[in-house]
């Protein structure tokens, strides 16, 4: 549910979402409080929720008001990090992850003596975690129906700048362009770097369009020189501009630019996870601003199908074709 509510109105920050759960959370639940007062339970004063004295043990007590703060603050950082893994990888790493924290948690129980070892967690766990995956669809039961994942559109069709079903001109214009599409613009390409930039992304851009750069070059000497400026300034340790890559991606290409290996495809994986990460972050932000706006703008003065310039920083052009009415 999580995962299809980011899809649905991508852009949307995690901490907004989780500042709004926490809002409805709050509202919804002191609003129950109320009834549950008057409703006789075995909380104290027969009640079956006493919100008041939970108020006074609160004040009685500094114990019960760090570990309820405390508490607060953990579960506000759980959330955050849940819902930026499930829109930035998927659901079904965050299922595993929360796999894992329960049973961190339950092994360093067991070692501080918080709790005794019984063999029937050790048997239900697994079936716990199996569940999970066969209700998140990683592991399928044959015989079972599935649903057939959503193909992403990777063509800029007509359909792309016009109305579909369900909605006006306005709300559908562009849904189908891609981030492929924008970097074959040359003012696509401005004007999605202009918005990294100014969106704490800049890194991401500017280290796209330098593989680019360097992948055509030719000449050993001056790709080996590239490839060391490349190094210097987004993938070292101290580079000002530094990508997020992963240590054992990170540690390879060290490992090659230590022995002067600089082939062509030094970077490509790299670029690929820089390239994922701007899709799945910062290009969902990216349609839904103006920016985005003022792109189809441009492509809609054009008339009819019109040459654009496939460009990046380095000033590598390749004319295509981009039918924009």
């Amino acid at each position: 549910v999580e995962k299809n509510f980011l899809t649905k109105y991508e852009g949307r920050e995690p901490l907004q979402a989780v500042g709004w759960e926490g809002f409805w959370g709050f509202l919804v639940l002191s609003t129950l409080l109320v009834p549950m007062y008057w409703i006789p339970g075995t909380a104290t004063g027969g009640r079956l929720e006493n919100a008041l004295d939970a108020f006074v043990q609160i004040g009685n007590s500094y114990v019960v008001m760090a570990a309820i703060l405390g508490n607060i603050v953990s579960i506000g950082f759980f959330n955050f990090f849940g819902v930026t893994v499930t829109r930035t990888i998927s659901a079904t790493t965050r299922m595993v992850l929360d796999s894992v924290r329960t049973l961190v948690i339950w092994i360093f129980s067991l070692m501080i003596g918080w709790e005794k070892f019984q063999y029937m967690q050790a048997i239900g766990f697994p079936f716990l975690v199996l569940g999970m995956f066969i209700y998140n669809g990683s592991i399928k039961i044959p015989g079972l129906a599935y649903p057939e994942p959503e193909k992403e559109e990777t063509d800029v069709k007509a359909e792309s700048w016009t109305a579909e079903s369900g909605g006006g001109y306005e709300e559908n214009r562009g849904r189908n362009i891609t981030l492929e599409d924008v970097l074959k613009s040359q003012v696509g390409f401005q004007l999605f770097s202009k918005y990294c930039k100014e969106n704490n992304s800049g890194e991401n851009i500017g280290f796209w369009a330098a593989i680019q750069d360097y992948r055509s070059i030719t000449d050993e000497e001056r790709r080996l020189r590239k490839a060391q400026n490349v190094m210097n300034n987004y993938i070292s340790s101290h580079a000002i501009h530094q990508v997020n890559l992963p240590a054992k991606l990170r540690r390879r290409i060290e490992e090659q630019m230590e022995v002067n290996d600089a082939d062509a495809t030094l970077y490509d994986e790299a670029q690929a996870c820089i390239y994922g990460l701007m899709k799945r972050d910062v290009f969902p932000r990216f349609k839904a601003s103006p920016s985005f706006d003022e792109l189809l703008d441009i492509l809609e003065q054009m008339e009819g199908y019109e040459h654009k310039q496939i460009g990046n920083q380095s000033g590598i052009t390749t004319s295509v074709t981009l039918r924009v009415g």
